[in-house]
């Protein structure tokens, strides 16, 4: 070998004769990246050799599957592969598990990496990077119902958000707020800026205080919005219906309205009476029609 030739070639010994192995990557997995679907029940990871190995050698190498969001037991199979190779067997592949559900999930990944077992340290380039995406039924989230009503003097509105089909496998996030319509944010309602829901597989369903003020003030019923959106970009199997629901107000202030005082003295020879009529009590944010009439 010319001096060259020496550097790049890494020598195993194997039942004491030597093996000649041409650089780091003469045994490599095939592909860095590989994508597949949940349902698709396991994926075949390749290997081939690319140097040389003499015809009475036979090299042993392990590979380990190494979790990441793709958890063991739950996703994957985690045992690990042992492969021979020799000079008439180059190429080799085997496969790993994927266990399906039918839970929403955002997209996971897991890595296969080639072991030297002579050090039992990875070889250099001798990874793939496995995604596996979610293909399960849509998950639904929603308001229970797309309209609620409440009476003023109860204090509060109470709205609930559910997973109402499908499952989920993994955290999503959903935000409420409030929006004015006839009742004003602030004044008649309690105004909620992007509160966060956050469902899960455990965590399906909330109830949602809203808090309603009483303002003793004699009004037409009223109605204000609760609406939910996405913190984020979500894949498009996870929808929101109904987002948005109306919560309807009754007023339960009272009002009175009469004559003050009830009783009145006038002379004949003065003409007329001049009669007060007013709200007595509570008031009034809009018109309110009074007949008259007398009666002997």
């Amino acid at each position: 070998l010319s001096s060259d030739e020496a550097e790049s070639v890494i020598v195993y010994t194997y039942s004491s004769q030597n093996i000649y192995i041409w650089n780091n990557d003469a045994i490599a997995i095939e592909e860095t990246y590989v994508e597949v679907s949940e349902s698709d029940a396991s994926v075949e990871v390749c290997t081939a050799v690319t140097g040389s190995i003499q015809d009475y050698c036979v090299l042993h190498v392990d590979y380990n599957v190494i979790p990441g969001s793709a958890k063991c037991i739950d996703d994957i199979q985690c045992s690990n592969t042992s492969l021979e190779f020799s000079h008439s067997s180059t190429r080799q592949c085997f496969s790993v598990d994927i266990y399906d559900d039918s839970a929403f999930e955002v997209d996971k990944y897991f890595i296969v990496r080639q072991v030297d077992v002579r050090s039992g340290t990875a070889l250099a380039g001798s990874s793939v990077y496995v995604n596996i995406t979610g293909d399960d039924d849509n998950a639904v989230i929603g308001f229970v119902s797309g309209s609620y009503s409440v009476m003023e003097d109860s204090g509060q509105a109470t709205v609930s958000v559910q997973v109402l089909s499908g499952a989920l496998g993994s955290d999503v996030l959903i935000l409420l707020s409030t929006e004015g319509g006839e009742a004003k944010s602030s004044l008649d309602f309690e105004e909620i800026s992007y509160m966060p829901l956050v469902f899960n597989s455990s965590v399906t369903s909330y109830d949602v205080p809203i808090a309603i003020t009483q303002d003793n003030i004699r009004e037409e019923t009223e109605h204000f919005f609760a609406r939910l959106q996405f913190s984020q970009n979500l894949p498009q199997r996870i929808s929101l219906a109904p987002d948005i629901a109306m919560i309807e107000v009754t007023d339960t202030d009272s009002v009175v309205i009469g004559f003050d005082p009830d009783e009145y003295s006038v002379m004949e020879d003065s003409g007329q009476v001049l009669l007060t009529v007013k709200v007595l009590s509570g008031s009034l944010d809009s018109d309110e029609t009074v007949l008259f009439s007398t009666q002997h």
